[in-house]
């Protein structure tokens, strides 16, 4: 059975293939986009001299080639024919209707919440640059219409759709029940490389160093096209940390990274209040230098909003590392059957009493232990594997 792979956001989607291809299976991974993020080699640096064979780099595909055709997609398109089940993300499941071929859909965020939301067509004509010419303005909503029209064909036809669990994100609920997406074709999927990211002994630090994993989004409203995944709570976390320190001597270091649709107003926030001496600013990294940071940390922040706890949670949890963040206990705990070792915050003040408990080093110890034993059990690349080659063979068949 060769499962094929196309669309690579944040290298999630890789993390699954590589899990598939240490369990013996047969595995086309295509590399479809130029940018940073999205490169294997982003993350792991084995890929930096080349990559392995089962590893196909077909180029700069965006959504005009994905609609009109250029070699490229057409190898890409030739290559996807030849595996018995295709997994697609990002701009991939446009592609779905063309390659008579049983399909998963693999959201990560943007491949549902804006490419398959028919709103994304009035805002992405009204923000264009050439406004003005009626002409353009035309000929790109027929595109968009035409992309927005296939992208949603292939999550709605999908045998399997990855998304998140019903009722952490209405939204995303809401498109997929307009595009008829039944309960039983929904499976959750988190996970994390417990193969790859080894344990690392807590640093004690001499200055409690907290690291926030998490973009710099936070000013509302969001911006049209992006959802309520996007907001992160960088307010929530800058004003728990002003009041952390009010009532701790022990001092610290907060490390942000400049990310995110808000960078100046986090500068400014940190000015407001008052924090520029516990402030490192880091620049955009790696995934490969943002685990150096998780190693290099006492304490991990991933976001603060509604969303869910992602990569980053999990692989400093991997790490060892304690994770404050809005864990949503109201849904994993259900589903997992026990209670998760984040540290649990939404509010400024639950982000200043969880820095007060993790002060002390035998609580970031035994924080680290569990959150690394909690996704060890639950959310490893290769549980995730295994529950896909389950059904795998089903949609095949189907």
């Amino acid at each position: 059975m060769l499962i094929g792979f196309a669309g690579n956001a944040n290298n999630y989607p890789l993390m699954l293939a590589r899990a598939l291809k240490r369990q013996g299976g047969e595995v086309r991974f295509l590399v479809t986009s130029r940018l940073r993020l999205d490169r294997p080699e982003n993350r792991y640096p084995e890929y930096e001299a080349g990559y392995p064979d089962w590893v196909i780099d077909c180029g700069e595909i965006d959504f005009l080639n994905w609609l009109l055709p250029r070699a490229s997609t057409r190898r890409a398109l030739k290559l996807l024919r030849e595996c018995d089940l295709v997994v697609l993300n990002q701009l991939s499941p446009t592609l779905a209707g063309r390659l008579a071929r049983p399909w998963v859909a693999l959201l990560t965020g943007s491949d549902l919440a804006t490419l398959a939301n028919p709103k994304y067509i009035d805002i992405a004509v009204k923000e264009t640059r050439r406004a003005p010419r009626p002409l353009f303005r035309f000929v790109k909503r027929l595109l968009l219409q035409r992309l927005v029209a296939a992208q949603r064909h292939g999550i709605a036809e999908a045998g399997l759709v990855y998304t998140p669990i019903r009722g952490l994100l209405p939204a995303y609920d809401a498109l997929l029940d307009g595009l008829g997406v039944s309960d039983d074709k929904r499976e959750w999927l988190g996970m994390t490389e417990i193969d790859r990211i080894a344990v690392v002994p807590p640093p004690n630090n001499p200055t409690l160093r907290i690291l926030c994993g998490a973009r710099l989004n936070w000013v509302r409203p969001i911006p049209l096209g992006m959802s309520e995944l996007d907001y992160k709570g960088t307010d929530v976390l800058l004003e728990g940390v002003a009041q952390f320190a009010k009532k701790c001597a022990l001092p610290f270091e907060l490390r942000l990274v400049r990310k995110g649709l808000h960078v100046a107003e986090t500068e400014q926030l940190v000015r407001q209040l008052g924090l520029e001496g516990h402030v490192t600013w880091l620049n955009e990294m790696s995934q490969r230098a943002i685990q150096a940071e998780f190693e290099a940390a006492d304490v991990v922040v991933d976001q603060l909003g509604n969303g869910f706890v992602g990569m980053v949670g999990l692989d400093a949890m991997a790490t060892g590392r304690p994770v404050i963040a809005n864990g949503r206990p109201e849904f994993y705990e259900p589903l997992l059957g026990e209670p998760s070792p984040i540290c649990q915050a939404t509010t400024a003040a639950e982000v200043a009493d969880q820095l007060t408990k993790l002060t002390v080093m035998a609580e970031r110890v035994r924080i680290g232990q569990a959150s690394r034993a909690y996704v060890a059990r639950h959310l490893s690349t290769d549980a995730a594997a295994r529950r896909l080659m389950a059904r795998a063979q089903r949609l095949i068949n189907r």
